[in-house]
């Protein structure tokens, strides 16, 4: 691909065009394929109909090497007498006898598989398929293939079938269920940590966490509208750091909001809803902001990504130098709202304007998610353009990488929204004071924010999308729940070969075939 992006326009080229093969040569060729046990003689039949007519439909499939090819996968090894071919009524043409070959070579591939003993080597599967089974799910990938008019299988396209996945709104109306039922646990697993500190003999308002837990799962629905349909539009842009930062900006906004409307649904007075959403807007836009940075958009990616420590020590020296500067940002961010509740509050005389433990706590906390964005900056890389990039490689470096970012962001908004939403009077002027108070809130208040961070960052991500369509046209019996596995002996069997990171059909026309004569995959459970 380098090469020929720096080449000029191609103006020539030589074109390499295999010759129609003797129909005594194909014979000959057969007959030596054919394993002694099974005996050469049974290609008699179809030799003496070749000779008493050449222009006979089998002769003229069999001048194509494509055909001969296929030929000798279905009968050289097979229990199939070769003779059929030789049936005019059954095969008047020779289009019908490329649809027979065709149609046979899958079930006879995966059948002789399965009688044969499993091993890990190069030449046999690892599984046992059954036959009918395998040729669904081909069918099935050879029909989306043909939809999506490519012939390139490739993983991180996968969601690409299903619609609840390749449209914006439906997509974002799946996450936002996804994000509000994580709330729902997040916030049972809050009530119950609370509960288990609850002194005994005293009442546990488990109606008022009930209540919480609904608000919770409320307030992320529209959050996470907004976040998977803007995160849509602005993918197409050329800059996504800068859209990151913007769209980070808009859910603050929004989250300052939505605690507005709350706080007056529950019959707060309106002069101080006002200021409560002033000092709402900043910490979710900075949290949102930061954490979207790091991890990109919401949106499928157009190519799956990877984590390597092999990215540079001068681009790592780059990266560091953003550490500071978060842990910098997010000091002031804490001591400024800490400023404003002050002056908005000139009763409270705990905390003045300048409250020297509230730029204390912000920096400390600010360290870990600053330290962790430059890491993952440097060592986050697009796919491997080279040979060694393969389908098991790349969805594995995906996946890791996807933890690694869902990891990260599940931590910064623990820090940011459970640290930095106390009150720094109460962890005292000291770094262990901070921490201590950081980790006592978080056994109790960590739980939302972790999986709405975690859900973030893989969703920013190849892997994720894969793997919800490849679970869901498994329960639907179109794809096996192995389906790297199946693809992976597919490929030692000779269905498919391999292109870098993807796969295609052996032949183009065994695509076609599939996607155009074979009967619709009939929906069940399909579980092996």
């Amino acid at each position: 691909m380098q090469a020929v992006a720096a080449s000029d326009v191609l103006t020539a080229a030589v074109v390499i065009e295999p010759d129609p093969v003797p129909a005594q040569d194909a014979v000959s060729y057969l007959r030596m394929s054919t394993p002694p046990g099974l005996g050469q003689d049974r290609w008699g039949p179809l030799a003496e109909h070749l000779r008493q007519q050449p222009k006979c439909p089998a002769a003229t499939a069999l001048a194509s090497p494509l055909m001969v090819a296929l030929t000798r996968s279905v009968y050289a090894t097979g229990e199939a007498d070769p003779a059929e071919l030789t049936d005019s009524e059954r095969f008047p043409d020779t289009p019908s006898i490329e649809r027979h070959l065709l149609g046979a070579l899958v079930p006879v591939l995966v059948s002789r598989a399965a009688r044969q003993a499993p091993t890990v080597s190069s030449s046999r599967p690892v599984h046992r398929w059954k036959p009918e089974q395998a040729q669904r799910w081909l069918t099935c990938l050879a029909q989306q293939l043909h939809r999506q008019n490519t012939y390139e299988l490739a993983w991180w396209r996968l969601y690409q079938t299903l619609p609840a996945l390749a449209n914006t709104w439906p997509r974002a109306c799946l996450v936002a269920a996804g994000a509000a039922v994580l709330a729902l646990v997040g916030e049972a697993a809050a009530t119950l940590a609370v509960a288990g500190q609850w002194a005994p003999g005293e009442s546990f308002d488990f109606a008022g966490r009930a209540r919480v837990a609904a608000d919770t799962a409320l307030t992320v629905v529209p959050m996470s509208l907004v976040l998977v349909v803007l995160a849509a539009a602005l993918a197409r842009r050329a800059r996504p750091a800068l859209s990151a930062v913007c769209l980070g900006v808009i859910v603050g906004i929004l989250a300052g909001i939505l605690a507005g409307l709350d706080a007056l649904i529950y019959g707060a007075p309106a002069a101080q809803v006002l200021p409560w959403v002033y000092t709402d807007m900043p910490l979710p836009a900075f949290a949102y902001s930061v954490v979207l940075f790091c991890v990109g958009l919401p949106y499928p990616p157009k190519a799956p990504q990877r984590a390597t420590l092999r990215a540079g020590g001068r681009r790592l020296l780059r990266s560091l130098a953003i550490a500071p500067l978060l842990a910098i940002a997010f000091s002031l961010l804490i001591g400024g709202l800490i400023s404003i509740d002050s002056l908005l509050n000139p009763e409270d005389t705990r905390m003045g304007v300048f409250y020297r433990p509230a730029y204390l706590q912000g920096l400390v906390l600010g360290i870990v998610p600053g330290f962790g964005l430059a890491v993952l900056r440097w060592a986050r890389a697009p796919l491997a353009d080279d040979d060694s990039a393969t389908p098991a490689t790349t969805l594995r470096g995906d996946r890791h990488l996807s933890l690694l970012l869902g990891g990260y962001a599940a931590l910064t908004f623990v820090i940011f929204f459970v640290g930095a939403s106390h009150s720094p009077y109460r962890t005292g002027e000291s770094v262990e004071g901070i921490l201590s108070a950081l980790w006592a809130w978080a056994e109790t208040m960590a739980y939302v924010p972790a999986l709405s961070g975690l859900l973030l960052g893989l969703l920013a991500t190849s892997w994720l999308y894969y793997t919800v369509a490849r679970t869901w046209l498994a329960l639907r019996g179109r794809l096996p729940f192995r389906l790297q596995a199946f693809l992976y002996d597919a490929h030692h069997l000779g269905i498919l070969r391999q292109a870098g990171p993807a796969y295609q059909f052996r032949h183009a026309l065994l695509q076609d075939h599939l996607a155009t004569f074979s009967a619709p995959p009939t929906p069940g459970s399909a579980k092996v």
